[in-house]
């Protein structure tokens, strides 16, 4: 496999360098088609490419051709990209089999394939199998659906020795299906504290894979830095170890987000969260020149916290908010699911209150969520994912709350839809019930005379106070 990936780099390489000439000689392009019809003389003079199969190899001229064409839509767009450039052996890691020529998956189900000669065997499959060219690889895993055809096949090099080969199937719509088994509505806001918290209150536990091997990981890595040579056999094996562990982790971290998303998506109709902005949370604070008493900087930094967010930056990152809203995303389209992101910076999820829909400005270290309008109490994140459930229940809602109130003072009627005021309430009614040892909040701005006796006031509309400021929970026609 080593071999076959130099290869393809290096006619990525010689691919590159042709470009560069032509147009540095003659100012001319050159079309992916005319370097792929040079492929079938380029095999004759160098007969090791033949076992990579012709459809391998203009993959790789179409990953050239990729390239350029980002880097003159981003020029076009008055963008400033890199130019493509050449590839080292720790930079091209993998290539791709765009069609299932040159290569076959037998299931464990099949018998594989003689290595040598290319009949089956006699003998069932222990486990499934790919068949690359000349070469029988054990395959790992097992697909879920029961009718598929393989489209395209890329191998990987994720770690020195180590390769994973990713299969793309093609499976019918009726077949991609998953059954859902449950018609809950659910908010849900991400943390790192705890990676879910759902509107009813239920979390889920950060399980922190990263930061439980963080001992582990710095003992491998200190004494690969003692190597007297960065070369050595010692130095890489160390190197093997490091990328092993960090393959574990991750391979944890992924198995833990698949079963996450599987089970709601299979019990829930309608999913509730906000769209984040995960590169802008992990940014790195920009430095703070010193200045004199001139006024001119001295060329030195005063201390901007950049040590500290570098560990937030680290947990943001190990909790893998992205992937698992990506994950729900594909998951809910197959199991016929409702999910909604709100927008984060119209919406705000964390300084809005859920009760009133006022904006409560709140630092990152203020965990509870104390409205001084309507004097509603819940925790921070529980709060703003209820303000994510209603923003999916009703898109409109925060618009018409904050609109309701004419010129002169007086409120107007909303409407909402059926179920929505009992579901709503029901959710603020336990929010706030769980509650216990925080001061209610005594500068409270035009409260409602009965939520306020209880610290769940609501100033939207007369129907949801008294529901909320019921001593019993109000009921839904919607799933609670």
């Amino acid at each position: 496999m080593s071999g076959w990936l130099d290869l393809h780099r290096q006619l990525y390489n010689a691919a590159l360098e042709e470009r560069i000439d032509a147009w540095r000689k003659h100012h001319k392009n050159i079309s992916y088609n005319e370097q792929q019809n040079v492929l079938p003389a380029l095999k004759k003079d160098l007969p090791e490419l033949t076992p990579l199969g012709s459809q391998a190899l203009q993959e790789t001229l179409r990953r050239l051709d990729r390239a350029f064409s980002a880097f003159y839509r981003r020029c076009a767009a008055g963008q400033t990209p890199g130019f493509p450039r050449f590839k080292g052996k720790k930079s091209f890691n993998s290539f791709c089999f765009p069609s299932p020529a040159g290569w076959c998956f037998l299931p464990f189900d099949k018998p594989p394939l003689d290595n040598s000669t290319g009949d089956m065997a006699k003998a069932a499959c222990r486990a499934s199998a790919l068949k690359v060219g000349s070469l029988l690889i054990r395959a790992r895993g097992k697909s879920r659906f029961d009718s598929y055809a393989p489209n395209d096949l890329t191998i990987k090099r994720v770690a020195p020795k180590i390769w994973e080969a990713s299969i793309t199937l093609r499976v019918s719509d009726s077949d991609c299906a998953r059954d859902r088994i449950g018609n809950e509505i659910r908010g849900f806001d991400l943390g790192v504290t705890d990676k879910v918290v759902f509107d009813n209150g239920e979390t889920v536990e950060n399980t922190r894979f990263l930061r439980n091997k963080l001992d582990e990981l710095a003992k491998l890595q200190r004494a690969r830095a003692r190597c007297s040579k960065k070369g050595s056999r010692n130095y890489k094996a160390l190197n093997q170890r490091i990328a092993r562990l960090h393959r574990r982790i991750a391979h944890q971290r992924k198995d833990e987000l698949h079963k996450l998303t599987t089970n709601l998506v299979k019990t829930c109709s309608i999913l509730g969260s906000e769209e984040l902005n995960v590169s802008g949370m992990v940014r790195v604070p920009k430095p703070k020149p010193e200045v004199g008493v001139d006024g001119a900087p001295t060329g030195n930094f005063l201390p901007n916290g950049a040590a500290a967010k570098a560990g937030l930056n680290r947990e943001i990152s190990s909790v893998s908010m992205s992937a698992l809203l990506g994950m729900l995303a594909y998951k809910a389209i197959e199991a016929d699911t409702r999910l909604h992101l709100s927008n984060t910076r119209k919406v705000k999820p964390t300084q809005r209150c859920a009760c009133c829909g006022t904006l409560v400005k709140k630092h990152l270290d203020e965990r509870t969520h104390l409205c001084t309008h309507c004097g509603f109490v819940a925790t921070r994140d529980r709060n703003a994912a209820l303000v994510c459930l209603i923003d999916a229940l009703w898109p409109e809602y925060f618009d018409a709350i904050t609109s309701k109130i004419s010129k002169d003072g007086q409120r107007k009627n909303l409407f909402f839809p059926d179920g929505f005021e009992n579901l709503i309430a029901n959710r603020l009614f336990y929010a706030a019930q769980d509650i216990s040892n925080i001061p209610q909040v005594s500068n409270i701005s035009n409260p409602s005379p009965k939520g306020a006796a209880h610290g769940t006031g609501v100033v939207i509309g007369t129907d949801i106070v008294e529901l909320v400021s019921q001593e019993t929970p109000p009921r839904s026609a919607l799933a609670v």
